[in-house]
């Protein structure tokens, strides 16, 4: 599970879409992602100006892919500025019914003797 930026990095991933972040996860991790996580841009012209003014901007959704959720589960919240965050409220819903759903699915494993309970 890939809970994915919701703004670039100045310096270090300034002009990455969601799939150019996805691809280099997958490049370095060495496998696919199942789910993909990514929250629409809180709309606060102020906020999305300050990062922008750093050298940052809203990533891109470019992946028509059904391991995608989106949605709106960012917020922009105060610490010590304005900045925009994962609410985490939602993400914890997310996970967990994620986790819900797979839990009664039946693991394919190399040996068939593993036994797997979530």
């Amino acid at each position: 599970i890939y809970i994915s930026n919701i703004m670039t990095q100045p310096g270090e991933t300034f002009g990455y879409t969601l799939k150019d972040h996805v691809k280099e996860i997958e490049r370095y991790a060495g496998v696919s992602l199942d789910y993909i996580i990514h929250s629409y841009t809180p709309r606060n012209e102020e906020v999305l100006k300050k990062y922008i003014e750093k050298g940052a901007e809203p990533v891109k959704v470019d992946i028509d892919d059904n391991r995608v959720i989106l949605g709106h589960y960012a917020s922009v919240i105060f610490e010590g500025e304005y900045r925009i965050r994962h609410d985490p409220v939602l993400i914890s819903e997310i996970l967990f019914n994620l986790l819900n759903s797979v839990k009664n699915q039946k693991l394919e494993r190399k040996s068939p003797d593993l036994e797997v309970k979530l």
